[in-house]
Formats: C-alpha cells, structure tokens, sequence
C-alpha cells in the first residue's frame, strides 16, 4: 500500500484545492478499458486490487513543499530530436568505420604476402 503523504502528494499534483477528495489508485494491469467506454472512462479487472483514499482536509505543508521544488520546463523537442539523431548517425558512421578498419586488417592478416591497400574513406 503507497504512504498517504505520497496520495496527499498525487492529490496536490493534481492541483486540487479542494476538500473531501476521493483518490483512486490500482496497478495499471488492473485497468479495464473497452472501446465503448466515454472518453476518460475506465473499469477495473479486480475490485479487489482497488484502493480508495480519502483526502478529508488539505495540508498546507505538503502544498507549500510541492510549489517550493516545483519546476516547469519548456523543452524543445525538435532540437532535442535533432541532437539525438545526429548523435546517432555519428555512432553508426563510427561502428561502419571500425567495420572497415577491421575487415582491412583481416585481409592484411589473410594475405601477407600479397600488396593490398586497404583505404577507410569517410563520408
């Protein structure tokens, strides 16, 4: 069972002011969600697996906790998205690299006698 000052915690979250608050929690495989269901709605599997926890008054305290940590972020996806392709393409281009670099050690150890020249372009 979760401690209630984190329920107290998920309540504030929320934003919720208010007094005499129901909170519903439930592992997530115990979720039931059909397709005819309204938007928003949801069942459960096993009632069993359903607790209620009811928040009769709000404590200021864990209010004032939450606001004083709290921290917005406005992050910029597309440039987080680019940087993070682009560092993957330069781990594949790496990983090819060393692919050549290899198979061209391998033929000078195949064939020693022989004058090969093995070149490792980049590009």
């Amino acid at each position: 069972m979760l401690a209630t000052s984190f329920m107290h915690a998920c309540v504030y979250r929320a934003g919720n002011k208010m007094n005499n608050v129901e909170v519903v929690y439930t592992p997530w495989s115990n979720l039931k969600k059909a397709t005819s269901m309204d938007v928003g709605q949801v069942g459960f599997h096993n009632h069993r697996l359903v607790h209620v926890l009811t928040v009769e008054k709000r404590v200021n305290e864990i209010l004032n906790r939450l606001n004083k940590t709290r921290v917005e972020r406005r992050p910029d996806l597309k440039a987080e998205k680019d940087a993070s392709n682009a560092a993957e393409k330069a781990e594949r281009k790496m990983q090819l690299k060393d692919k050549a670099r290899n198979a061209c050690m391998l033929a000078n150890l195949t064939f020693p006698n022989q004058s090969l020249s093995c070149m490792v372009t980049t590009g």
